[in-house]
């Protein structure tokens, strides 16, 4: 597997795609078969126009054969925006290899990010990836859950 940074809209078609399946399979797992949730936009490409023309945000792709997901970053916050990995591999050990490499990549004292609290999948693989919950945000009715890690 490699990272590689987002380098032109021939990818946009697949990396909509990966959002909104991700996102989608994520919430039916934790909600029920037919309950689909995301941030705004995710389900019909906007979320990724929104991030590719942010100039805070870099977009890498997470490449197997294929684009397979993506990491959307703020690294001058050290923030993880979004981590879409296409559901086909999910379970398999491709996302936590896809951290490792992320965090080779891009050594800093710390990385935070948010998932949302009915995600105990998410919950799961970020707290063994070494993660620890610092707080909660309210968005609305939905909570969330903010995650750091120290290195």
């Amino acid at each position: 597997m490699k990272i590689v940074e987002y380098a032109g809209d021939k990818e946009d078609f697949v990396l909509a795609k990966i959002i909104r399946t991700s996102f989608d399979a994520d919430t039916a797992c934790h909600l029920g078969a037919d309950k689909r949730d995301g941030p705004s936009g995710y389900h019909n490409g906007e979320l990724l126009k929104r991030v590719k023309q942010d100039p805070d945000l870099s977009l890498y792709l997470l490449q197997e054969n294929g684009i397979i997901g993506l990491i959307v970053a703020n690294p001058s916050k050290h923030q993880i925006c979004y981590f879409c990995l296409d559901p086909d591999f999910i379970g398999k050990g491709v996302g936590t290899l896809a951290w490792q490499l992320f965090e080779k990549r891009f050594p800093v004292d710390y990385w935070i990010l948010e998932t949302p609290a009915y995600s105990l999948r998410n919950q799961r693989f970020y707290e063994k990836n070494g993660f620890k919950k610092i707080g909660e945000k309210w968005y609305s009715k939905d909570l969330s859950y903010i995650y750091q890690k120290k290195f």
